[in-house]
């Protein structure tokens, strides 16, 4: 996953997702493959809708979208008339029980409170369907503190920590934000972490590549 720069802004950084988006289409570690059962596909962290574009070219899909980002979500609407994008967080999806056919998350996951998270998309995907995930691996916190420790960073040194204290969390089913800043919340992850997660808020069938995962509800 592609880090956004300090001065960049947040249209800036999805645009230039929407470009990685197009030429990854068909790669499975970037994004997924649509089933031709799908109906509804649900993008959360959906940024303007970047994937959400790339993966309904050609098919006859309802294509929905949530972000945390209004600046994004608006400047997507607008961009993109033919998505239905809104504002909402992962962990309380404005949808319906058994809503979409198909949960992508791509990019937001690692900031959500993952445990809750996982029960909404469970909750809005109608039996069978699928959820395809993304995360931020433990080799990323390997690189992201030695980045930090290098700059001498104590900041950074201790916002690292608790991300990978989060991930760990996992095993106990619960998540916490980050005790100096309530808003923020973010955690590293294994695949057999994520994996043991998804088990718990019900999911089946999970299977694993490089940094996404896949499995039905």
């Amino acid at each position: 996953m592609r880090k956004a720069r300090m001065n960049e802004s947040s249209i800036d950084y999805h645009l230039a997702e929407l470009e990685l988006a197009t030429k990854a289409l068909g790669d499975i570690t970037h994004l997924p493959e649509i089933q031709s059962s799908c109906r509804v596909l649900l993008d959360v962290g959906c940024g303007i809708g970047q994937s959400l574009v790339v993966l309904g070219q050609g098919i006859d899909i309802g294509l929905f979208g949530v972000d945390v980002d209004a600046e994004a979500v608006a400047f997507g609407a607008a961009k993109f008339p033919h998505l239905r994008l809104s504002v909402a967080k992962g962990e309380s999806l404005p949808f319906a029980d058994e809503f979409a056919d198909m949960v992508l998350c791509r990019v937001a996951l690692p900031y959500m409170n993952i445990p809750v998270a996982l029960q909404e998309f469970r909750r809005v995907l109608r039996p069978g369907g699928a959820l395809w995930l993304s995360y931020h691996p433990l080799s990323m916190f390997v690189s992201d503190f030695r980045e930090a420790v290098g700059a001498r960073d104590l900041r950074s040194v201790l916002y690292r920590s608790y991300a990978l204290l989060n991930g760990l969390l996992l095993l106990s089913r619960r998540q916490i934000p980050f005790p100096f800043n309530r808003q923020r919340m973010e955690s590293y992850q294994s695949a057999k972490l994520l994996a043991h997660a998804m088990r718990k808020a019900g999911f089946t069938g999970i299977t694993h590549r490089a940094n996404t995962i896949r499995a039905c509800s």
